[in-house]
């Protein structure tokens, strides 16, 4: 199976990735390491308390709105499994899933 970066330069392709300001992303080398050895993906560093700007937050939203909101599962186990059900279930709606995770930059 192709990683991201090889599924890129099959298709002549590149991407942005966002991500926060989380420490373990910021450790010391990081960006030299990058840009010698992913060549088609750049890393976008989402400024502080944007989490708008952040597309796993979408998800976690929709999750927790369709999943979890006013729920009392019995057990960490029952919460586990409806989680991953309903992000399996996005996978048969791709629109959705893009949706969530889509942002014009």
């Amino acid at each position: 199976m192709l990683n991201l970066s090889e599924t890129l330069a099959l298709y002549h392709r590149t991407a942005i990735m966002p991500i926060d300001n989380a420490k373990y992303h910021h450790f010391k080398g990081i960006d030299d390491w990058w840009s010698k050895n992913i060549h088609n993906i750049t890393l976008m560093y989402i400024p502080s308390y944007c989490s708008d700007l952040n597309s796993i937050e979408h998800l976690w939203k929709d999750t927790r709105s369709n999943v979890t909101h006013n729920t009392l599962f019995e057990n960490l186990g029952s919460l586990v499994s409806h989680v991953k059900d309903y992000i399996s279930s996005l996978k048969l709606s791709p629109g959705k899933l893009a949706n969530l995770c889509h942002f014009i930059y």
